[in-house]
């Protein structure tokens, strides 16, 4: 095995130098305060005790070992997850970001539930600048990066808050626009006015390493299709099965586990996702007649009323589904007249470009930190001139 060069003015060390492990404890005693109890999955309660208040690298002992957190302010750890006091050598949220970018679950020592020793963690060994000064620069830059990808997550929340908000009000005549004050709504079963087309039994054996794509249920994400996990049909079968055959503009949505988060598992197709081939478990939505708005639809599915409605006839099925019929026969309301209907629908739509924008920015952000990681905590990047 080739030995790794370690960099002009950086070392090699083990963990046990640069940090010092300690065990969590027992919080059920603990009064309510304002102390956050920390676990591997965030905060448990609050309390009027804290067991360190100085810098710290938390670390998974038992559970989710790969996810360390970082904490400045006084706190309490259970016994599933270590804490740690900082040497005064290194900059403590550089050290973080060491600690961040190692392999945890290399170092797992259970078979069963993920797990790691204090002794362990201690002989970990990373490479680390001698200059506190370029630690401190390399901190100021990624934690730079959390900040913004901090500010991006919490811009997507507000807008996601924002549309859920205006979706209850628009898609129920709470809220109207003042030219359509006073027009009529009508109430009736989904059946009458969508269309909910099932997909194809394709065969497992017709899959090919290329041709069409394959729409299947893990492809329907919420809001957006997802093509990590791609499968392809023979690329004949986009003129032999013509009903299945998918365009830009078309919605389509999960009929199994179709509920994640109480969102709706429902996205409208672009350019970028057809031609593909519709799978069974999928259903394509459409309008029966003129009189109807299509993206009007593709919000009012995603309502908090057809979601429970949806919910309620869930209940009892593992894995859960959803018949075609079922969901024909859940009321949905509307405005009779055609332009108050794409109104709502041009307002919610841009609302979920916006969402959609700032989620692709946050893909991008996470990959350049990514990298950055990476170049900046093997030394590739040097930012002690």
């Amino acid at each position: 095995m080739t030995k790794v060069k370690i960099p002009d003015g950086w070392q090699e060390t083990k963990l046990s130098k640069l940090l010092t492990i300690r065990n969590g404890k027992d919080h059920k005693n603990l009064k309510d305060g304002k102390y956050p109890v920390l676990g591997t999955g965030g905060v448990i309660r609050y309390v009027d005790s804290y067991l360190y208040d100085q810098p710290s690298i938390l670390i998974g002992r038992k559970g989710t070992i790969d996810k360390p957190q970082f904490i400045t302010s006084p706190f309490w750890t259970v016994d599933t997850l270590f804490y740690s006091e900082i040497s005064p050598d290194v900059i403590p949220f550089f050290l973080f970001k060491v600690v961040q970018s190692v392999n945890w679950q290399q170092y797992n020592q259970a078979t069963g539930v993920p797990s790691l020793t204090a002794t362990t963690i201690n002989n970990v060994k990373v490479c680390i600048p001698s200059s506190k000064n370029e630690q401190k620069k390399i901190a100021e830059i990624l934690g730079t990066c959390d900040r913004t990808l901090e500010l991006t997550e919490k811009l997507i929340n507000a807008k996601r808050k924002l549309k859920q908000a205006l979706m209850q009000k628009l898609l129920t005549g709470k809220l109207r626009f003042p030219e359509f004050e006073g027009q009529k709504w009508k109430v009736t079963k989904s059946g009458k006015v969508i269309k909910f087309f099932g997909g194809n039994a394709f065969s497992s054996n017709d899959s090919c390493e290329s041709g069409i794509r394959w729409l299947k249920i893990a492809n329907v994400g919420i809001e957006s299709v997802k093509w990590d996990d791609i499968s392809f049909l023979p690329q004949h079968y986009q003129n032999q099965y013509k009903d299945y055959l998918l365009h830009d503009g078309d919605i389509v949505m999960a009929l199994t586990r179709p509920i994640l988060n109480n969102r709706l598992k429902i996205c409208k197709l672009s350019i970028n996702d057809v031609p593909s081939l519709l799978n069974q478990r999928v259903a394509k939505i459409s309008v029966l007649n003129n009189s109807i708005n299509n993206i009007y639809i593709y919000f009012l599915l995603q309502t908090r009323y057809f979601i429970n409605s949806m919910n309620s006839l869930l209940m009892g099925n593992d894995p859960p589904n959803i018949g075609i019929k079922d969901l024909e026969n859940i009321q949905i309301n509307f405005p009779t007249n055609k332009d108050e209907q794409i109104k709502i629908a041009e307002c919610l739509n841009s609302l979920e470009k916006m969402i959609i924008n700032l989620e692709q920015q946050k893909e991008l952000l996470t990959k350049q930190k990514k990298g950055l990681m990476q170049q900046l905590l093997t030394g590739k990047i040097r930012v002690n001139q």
